[in-house]
């Protein structure tokens, strides 16, 4: 067998899962620095990894390629990005001032109609998101497409022919949609759902993992029937798919959903009851869980994708991000295009860290009312009305008060960008990380042309947070998926 055998050198930085101790602790994922990485680029597979040079390879066919990263150069994981709307790309920055339901009445549901036309008006439009998402590093991609079959099956022909991996997700909506965007019935949505798995298992053949693969997708509980949703859990349960939707995003939606249906404990519940929360689902946005309904997903090992972008971009709101990781739920990251304006799994990383800051003055009082906070918290330095308590509060940073979250670490960053997201779709064994017996799904980052940094003095880890803080497409120099070379060259 003709074996091209690989060998990386240098700076190579990986996410370690946590091992978990009990699911009721969160425990933080740790960064890994190796000094190789040996990939196979026949089979696309990594063969070995390795901590330092001295350690043995075991039993390691000859090298035949040995590519030296330079000193501003890392080898880290593709990114994952778990939530994203290929046909949405058209509205990348447009509607920014409006609302989740009002942005999706004036910019969404029309240019998701026009996907009907496939050749002149979807195709293209498809190729261009994926090849963008592709470009930014996302080595796997998690797409909703629209409500039509034909559409949905040309999404899925792109990111193969792009090679990215991707799940994609033929949109189902049978109520509360506009008259020019709606499926006529549950079971004609049905139909075209199945028609649309089996398209994709008839060009996947019998190869085991496939590139891109078939995933259920309810838009969200408002535009789906009870019959749609709890046809759409068989369909999933029958072919042993994963499943898509969006929860709690907005307040006015988690109303509409309580007015829809007010027997249910909760919205998350609604998805439990219809037979959609699995140890595959992930879940959009859940900025407004209750206590119940983060247990209930901790029971189902459903997965958040937390799209800061968007969130913000629809002034949706803030999602506490650690509140989330401590009840024992999985949380990954989503570019959400277009409610987020940018493809990028950088830019989502980034908003991400922002979002867990902001989240701890939100925690705080000084944000509600400016004026009260200053003078009161310096009448307490003064010795106001606390002098007894001096001695104790001498060294209290007001910020710093226990009950407030720390901010998502650089560790945490990458994982959820990464690792999190192989995990929602239980891919970890396959992607994710850089470890013997997975795919190799990589970028190359050279970070030379980003003036400030400094590679003689820059350790590692500071390396990965420049790239991660500063760095863009331009920066990522070779992507492969699966071994092969997407973008880039040697």
């Amino acid at each position: 067998k003709n074996m091209t055998i690989t060998k990386f050198s240098g700076t190579i930085l990986t996410s370690v899962a946590p091992s978990h101790s009990s699911s009721t602790n969160y425990t933080a994922p740790q960064l890994k620095l190796l000094s190789h990485v040996v990939v196979d680029t026949s089979s696309g597979k990594i063969l070995h990894t390795s901590l330092n040079d001295d350690e043995s390879t075991g039993e390691m066919p000859k090298i035949e390629k040995h590519v030296k990263l330079s000193p501003s150069q890392i080898l880290m994981p593709g990114f994952i990005d778990t939530h994203t709307h290929a046909p949405q790309f058209l509205n990348s920055g447009l509607g920014m001032d409006l609302e989740l339901l009002q942005w999706l009445e004036k910019y969404t549901f029309p240019t998701e109609a026009k996907c009907e036309n496939v050749s002149q008006f979807a195709k293209p439009l498809f190729e261009k998101s994926v090849s963008t998402h592709l470009a930014f590093g996302a080595t796997t991609c998690v797409y909703f497409s629209t409500i039509h079959t034909s559409a949905s099956v040309e999404l899925a022909s792109i990111c193969r022919e792009y090679g990215q991996r991707a799940f994609v997700g033929k949109v189902n909506m049978d109520r509360n949609s506009p008259d020019f965007y709606v499926e006529e019935s549950a079971e004609k949505s049905l139909r075209d759902t199945r028609e649309f798995v089996e398209a994709l298992r008839k060009e996947n053949g019998q190869g085991e993992n496939p590139l891109v693969q078939p995933i259920i997708t309810p838009r969200f509980v408002p535009t789906c029937s009870e019959k749609l949703m709890k046809g759409l859990a068989e369909i999933a349960s029958e072919y042993n798919l994963p499943i898509q939707s969006h929860v709690s995003e907005n307040m006015g939606e988690v109303l509409w959903v309580k007015s829809l249906h007010p027997n249910s404990p909760s919205y998350s519940h609604v998805y439990d009851e219809m037979g959609l929360l699995t140890d595959r689902t992930i879940m959009a946005h859940g900025i407004y869980l209750t206590d119940e309904e983060l247990k209930l997903l901790a029971e189902r090992q459903t997965t958040i994708s937390h799209c800061p972008l968007s969130n913000y971009s629809l002034q949706s709101g803030n999602l506490d991000v650690r509140r989330v990781l401590e009840a024992g739920v999985n949380v990954a990251i989503g570019t959400d295009v277009s409610g987020g304006y940018s493809a990028s799994m950088l830019n989502a990383v980034r908003n991400t860290l922002i979002a867990s800051t902001v989240n701890r003055f939100v925690h705080r009082d000084d944000m509600k009312n400016v004026d009260a906070y200053v003078k009161s918290t310096l009448a307490k330095a003064d010795g106001g009305e606390n002098n007894d308590n001096m001695d104790d509060e001498q060294d209290e940073v007001p910020n710093k008060t226990p009950e407030v979250p720390s901010t998502l670490s650089i560790p945490e960053l990458l994982y959820m960008a990464t690792l999190a997201g192989a995990k929602s779709l239980k891919i970890d064994t396959i992607t994710g990380s850089l470890e013997a017996g997975k795919e190799f799904d990589a970028l190359l980052v050279d970070c030379d042309d980003l003036v400030i940094s400094n590679p003689e003095t820059d350790s590692a880890e500071d390396k990965l947070q420049r790239f991660l803080m500063l760095g863009d497409d331009r920066q990522i120099k070779t992507i492969w998926v699966g071994g092969k070379v997407v973008k880039g060259g040697n």
